[in-house]
């Protein structure tokens, strides 16, 4: 779950990353085991303020482990994946109990979505980023992107009935998955990266934070109010399908 695929997946474009990383990177990797903390500050890479102060660090912990134990950057991309699918059947199944559906969901997105950054920084820490890896990861965001759609969607059966049910659901799963194509717009395209460093683009950014909005969707489950998860996730998925459209649309304006 690329925030959702800004530069923190593993397959990084191998020519952007050798640009990007920093001179200290050759020091730190000396080291046999370089702490997390100096795995987060040479090799962390884009996402906004929660996920570069809660996911990114916690990715930099889980990169080193794997860094430890010999895991490679394509694995941790699969675990977080299986974490995300696995993470969605257990906040059902405990529906009946909000808040510990609440704290499932919190705790298990957060999870998924630090494996997701710990890729990146793996990746890049071991010089193994690549075109594989950028398509599995970009797949593997899209179907956990998709099981958090699917989530709310079933959470929220009762609201969804009746006619506009297929325009809502249709919504929902386009606007919950959009992040993974607005990332994709900015990092994954050659000669795009530029424009999320434009000001409207990082203004509009910070709501599009993928770790945040899980969070808040976590919240809203824990709350046992069907209303107040739709009205999270409809916002966050309208606010997500915006955030494409401006790409889109800066994008064309650049290569116009």
């Amino acid at each position: 779950m690329v925030d959702p695929h800004s530069n923190q997946g593993n397959g990084d474009n191998p020519r952007q990353t050798q640009q990007s990383r920093p001179p200290a990177r050759d020091s730190i990797m000396g080291h046999r085991r370089p702490t997390p903390r100096q795995l987060h500050a040479t090799f962390a890479r884009g996402g906004c303020r929660w996920t570069m102060f809660v996911n990114q660090r916690i990715g930099a912990i889980l990169a080193a482990f794997a860094l430890r134990t010999g895991i490679t950057p394509n694995q941790l991309t699969l675990l977080g994946l299986m974490c995300a699918l696995g993470t969605a059947p257990l906040i059902i199944v405990l529906h009946r109990q909000a808040v510990l559906a609440g704290i499932a969901a919190f705790v298990g997105w957060q999870l998924a979505y630090s494996l997701d950054c710990a890729d990146g920084q793996l990746a890049r820490a071991t010089d193994r980023t690549s075109v594989f890896g950028a398509q599995l990861d970009l797949i593997c965001d899209y179907i956990a992107h998709a099981s958090v759609a699917i989530t709310v969607l079933v959470l929220c059966e009762s609201l969804l009935a009746g006619p506009i049910a297929g325009l809502a659901a249709g919504v929902l799963i386009v606007g919950l998955t959009g992040g993974v194509f607005y990332e994709a717009l900015a990092g994954g395209t050659e000669n795009t990266s530029s424009l999320k460093h434009s000001s409207v683009g990082v203004l509009l950014r910070q709501g599009g934070d993928y770790g945040l909005q899980t969070a808040l969707l976590a919240i809203a489950i824990g709350t046992d109010r069907p209303k107040a998860i739709i009205a999270v996730a409809t916002m966050i998925a309208l606010y997500s399908i915006t955030l494409v459209a401006y790409r889109v649309l800066h994008l064309a304006s650049r290569t116009a």
